[in-house]
């Protein structure tokens, strides 16, 4: 029956009339009795309203069982079918939504795909920790040496691998592969710097200007951005020592805020994360 009403020439295909005489339409004690013998393989209407079940243990991916479909999915519980916690995902070591590729191939570009397991995360700071030793036999370069020392160390404490963390881990290896590769390239022939502060009405400002790695000095640079108006005076010195902060620690470190202790705000009127008191400069 089957093959007769699956001809796709429809002129080759029995009509209507012609597949009501067929002896399996005889056979039919009533509509059910047809449904339950041409659809017996498939999903009765009850169950095909049914939620998708996430079944646990098995890479995620919807496959078809017997019953229906289902969804296997590490992410889920066997008991409860809820998402397991981070804290259980970090305890048994597995790994979390690896990147494409080995860590040292991903994109540390993009943060949302750097998961790694504590294991990759710890040998990837092993590394970085060789290369510094490395990096500490060139000379006059103890400012920068400490600086990276100290990002390390705080690396070296976190109890959370998040995405963010594994990014800024990359980026300071990468920074010191680079360092040791071609010292006399640390800093480009120009910087382009960039101040974040508020002005007079409170509202921010970015104040974009070049700095030539040689020629400017940072207090020359301060100097000329209060005689342009762009900063107050009470906060040129401030401002020198970030630029001299960014040169020295470039490109280990490329921004930095600082507070603008000269101001003559209260204590309790500064406030970091809103920039009240406090400039963010940056370097690209």
């Amino acid at each position: 029956y089957q093959r007769r009403v699956r001809v796709k020439d429809p002129a080759k295909r029995p009509s209507v009339a012609e597949i009501k005489k067929d002896p399996f339409f005889k056979k039919a004690k009533d509509r059910q009795w047809i449904i339950d013998h041409l659809v017996h393989k498939g999903l009765t209407t009850a169950k095909r309203g049914q939620k998708v079940k996430r079944v646990p243990g098995e890479s995620g991916r919807l496959h078809q069982t017997a019953t229906g479909w289902e969804w296997s999915d590490d992410d889920y519980d066997e008991r409860d079918s809820k998402p397991k916690s981070s804290d259980n995902r970090e305890s048994s070591g597995e790994q979390e939504r690896a990147p494409t590729g080995s860590p040292s191939t991903a994109d540390p570009g993009n943060h949302q795909q750097l998961l790694i397991t504590s294991q990759q995360y710890q040998a990837t700071l092993q590394e970085a920790w060789r290369n510094l030793a490395l990096l500490e036999q060139k000379p006059d370069i103890s400012t920068l040496t400490e600086k990276i020392k100290e990002i390390l160390d705080n690396l070296s404490c976190e109890l959370k691998i998040t995405p963010e963390v594994v990014g800024k881990l990359w980026d300071i290896n990468k920074s010191i592969n680079e360092l040791i590769k071609d010292f006399d390239k640390r800093l480009p022939e120009e910087l382009a710097l960039k101040i974040r502060m508020r002005n007079n009405e409170n509202r921010l400002n970015d104040i974009c200007f070049g700095f030539t790695i040689g020629m400017d000095t940072p207090i020359q640079l301060a100097a000329e951005l209060v005689n342009a108006g762009h900063i107050n005076p009470k906060t040129a010195n401030a401002a020198s020592k970030s630029i001299q902060y960014i040169i020295d620690h470039y490109p280990v470190c490329k921004d930095t805020t600082f507070k603008l202790s000269e101001i003559g705000l209260s204590e309790s009127e500064y406030d970091e994360a809103k920039l009240i008191g406090y400039a963010q400069l940056s370097a690209t």
